[in-house]
Order: C-alpha cells, then structure tokens, then sequence
C-alpha cells in the first residue's frame, strides 16, 4: 500500500504522495478545494505524464485514484477560475519546496518548520491565556497570539499575513487585506499585475519572492510573477493599523 499522506489547505484534507521525490496530489481533492464537481472532466484538461494511480484506502476499501504531479496541477489552476487559485498555488508551491529541501512534510506542514513553530506557540499560548487575569481575558490572547506569532523568523505570503491578523483577533482574508495595502499606498496595480511602491520596499515593510514554475508542456522551469510578501515588521504595522490599542478595548 502507498503512503498517503493528508495535508490540511484552509480546512480541506489534500491527500498527497512523494512519487519519484516529486508531491503528488490527489485530483479529487484539488477538485473539491476548487470547487469542480466533476473530476472526470479535469482530468481531461491533464497530460497523461503527469497522471498515476494510486490505490487509496478510502474507508469503504481500496480504490485506485487518479494522481497529478506539480505540472499537471499547475495546467488544473491555469484553467480554473475559483478565488482560491492563488493561495492553493502558494501552498503547493510552498509543500514542493519543503520536499526539495529535504524537510518533512506532514500534516501540519513541516517537521521543525514555521507551521510546526505556529502550532508550538499556539499551544504555548493557550496555557498561558487559561493563567491570565481575569481582567485580560479578553484582550490579552490577541495581543499573545500575534507575539508568539512573531517569533517566527521570515517574510509571509499575503495569504498567511491575512490567517496570522485574523489570529490576533482582526478578522480578514487576502482579498481585502490586498485592497487595504493598496488603499494606504504600500502596494499598487500596473497592468494586471501588483507592485510595491518604492517606500513600503525602503522601509522594509514588504519584499518580493522570486517563484518558478514548471511548463506545463515543455517541462522547462519558467519564471512567474514575484510573490508579494509580508515582512514581520509590515505585519507589526498591520496590525497596529487595524486593531485599536489594547488600552482602548479595557476601557470600552
């Protein structure tokens, strides 16, 4: 029997396997993080190099399942047109990365990694909220939250900027929280494409990411649009832009 593993993407289960040192993952579950009802019908859309089979233990026995290595999800998201293009790419660009880089991919994400990190200091976390006055037990864990948080050395995704405000009790996704960069100037349209501006790149507030991917016909790695990323001092700015002082929510 393969070894299956289930990686978690906003709440979906992504079953995925390591097939010739390359992530695999499963179209069924693309398909559903998509929101494509009809797998039969995106397979289509897939070069039969990037499919295999696997037989997958679905809890109502074995059943083989299609497959599709890092091309063929590339050639699923061009054609796709849910929301969660971007942020599935992100993911699964981060997930191969993980693998080329020797690490250990696991449910969480990285054995040692910043989501492991995430995941310690939440648990951190928590014991400490149950130990705070009563006084704080409102305003103290999005402050803890968002600290322990910041611990974490490296740039994030503005998808993964959006999950860590959202944590530290500002509730918003990358959606809006790219209108909010571009509304206070730190980034803005050209084209179909979002840059920069000058003074948030100086100030260190955001930073790009170079990013490949393969050709979904040739195989040659080509270069895409550099990834938009969030600093932990442009986190610490973020949240003081969109969260009232900790002495304001005592006092109301």
């Amino acid at each position: 029997m393969n070894t299956i593993q289930v990686l978690d993407f906003q709440g979906h289960g992504v079953r995925t396997e390591v097939r010739d040192n390359k992530l695999t993952f499963a179209l069924s579950d693309v398909c559903s993080v998509l929101g494509d009802a009809n797998p039969s019908n995106v397979v289509k859309r897939v070069r039969e190099s990037s499919l295999h089979i696997v037989e997958v233990d679905t809890g109502y026995g074995v059943k083989p399942m299609n497959f599709v290595d890092e091309r063929g999800l590339i050639r699923i998201l061009q054609t796709s047109r849910s929301p969660l293009v971007e942020s599935f790419q992100d993911w699964a660009d981060e997930r191969v990365e993980q693998l080329l880089s020797g690490k250990t991919v696991n449910a969480a994400g990285v054995v040692g990694g910043e989501d492991a990190i995430i995941a310690q200091a939440m648990g951190i976390l928590d014991a400490r909220v149950k130990a705070a006055e009563h006084a704080l037990a409102i305003a103290a864990p999005k402050a803890q939250v968002y600290d322990d948080y910041m611990t974490s050395d490296g740039s994030h995704s503005v998808a993964q900027a959006a999950g860590l405000l959202t944590q530290s009790g500002i509730v918003i996704g990358q959606t809006r929280l790219f209108a909010f960069l571009d509304n206070i100037k730190w980034t803005y349209k050209r084209g179909k494409t979002r840059q920069i501006m000058q003074y948030a790149r100086e100030q260190g507030l955001l930073v790009y990411r170079a990013r490949t991917y393969p050709d979904p016909i040739t195989g040659e790695r080509k270069t895409a649009d550099p990834q938009i990323r969030v600093t932990p001092k442009g986190l610490e700015k973020l949240r003081i832009k969109l969260l009232p002082p900790l002495t304001e929510e005592l006092a109301a």
